[in-house]
């Protein structure tokens, strides 16, 4: 189980989301294959938003990996590299 660190800076943002409120590009439908982000790193802004949000405060357990598969449509491994990089960031 993987719970919410204490609020810190994300070193990768300066308070704005790289993905605009509402608009979510996890499909590989032709209008969302524009963005020259990996999907681990899109996934990883929205988890970082709502961490930084309050929407999921410090102490709170994280969906499980197969939530977020289902969630964000997107592999397993995806969702692997994601967590992998919110703790080594001490996000998680």
């Amino acid at each position: 189980m993987l719970f919410v660190a204490p609020a810190r800076a994300h070193p990768h943002s300066a308070g704005t989301s790289l993905i605009p409120p509402g608009w979510l590009r996890f499909s590989s439908t032709p209008e969302n294959t524009s963005s020259r982000l990996p999907l681990y790193a899109q996934v990883e802004d929205v988890l970082v938003s709502r961490i930084s949000s309050g929407a999921l405060p410090a102490g709170t357990q994280l969906p499980s990996e197969e939530e977020l598969v289902r969630e964000f449509d997107v592999s397993r491994t995806t969702i692997r590299t994601t967590i992998q990089n919110l703790v080594r960031q001490g996000l998680v």
